[in-house]
């Protein structure tokens, strides 16, 4: 039998980057996940609003409150809401193009609704775009 590599990088480059963290095993990553859902990540209205808007600031351009930041863990918890946050968007960017298109062509109304997204989101996934 053989066997097919399917990655480019040797063995043991991925594992060797870490974990995205300062902790370097599985197991002190655990920790560090169960010491923030046990303090400042606990469930609660000021927890989830801390969630909300720090996707709010991260799939926006748009200022949100001074207290909130892109903590990880914050993002992470406010997975949740992005749908919310596209519908948002695309709400945003829908309605530039309704009222650009009473009263320009389509392909311009189209042109005005794309600079509307890059302005909202900063650009955020215009790459789909090429």
């Amino acid at each position: 039998t053989t066997t097919t590599t399917t990655t480019v990088l040797a063995g043991g480059v991925v594992e060797s980057r870490g974990y995205g963290t300062r902790s370097k095993t599985r197991e002190d990553v655990e920790r560090e996940i169960r010491a923030f859902l046990s303090r400042e990540g606990k469930v609660g209205f000021k927890s989830e609003a801390r969630a909300f808007f720090t996707v709010w600031t991260f799939i926006t351009r748009l200022p949100g409150p001074r207290w909130v930041d892109h903590h990880p863990g914050f993002l992470m918890r406010g997975m949740v809401y992005f749908p919310l946050m596209g519908s948002l968007v695309g709400c945003f960017v829908a309605t530039w193009f309704d009222f650009a298109a009473l009263g320009l062509p389509l392909d311009i109304a189209a042109c005005v609704s794309t600079a509307a997204s890059m302005w909202v989101t900063g650009c955020f996934h215009e790459d789909g775009l090429a």
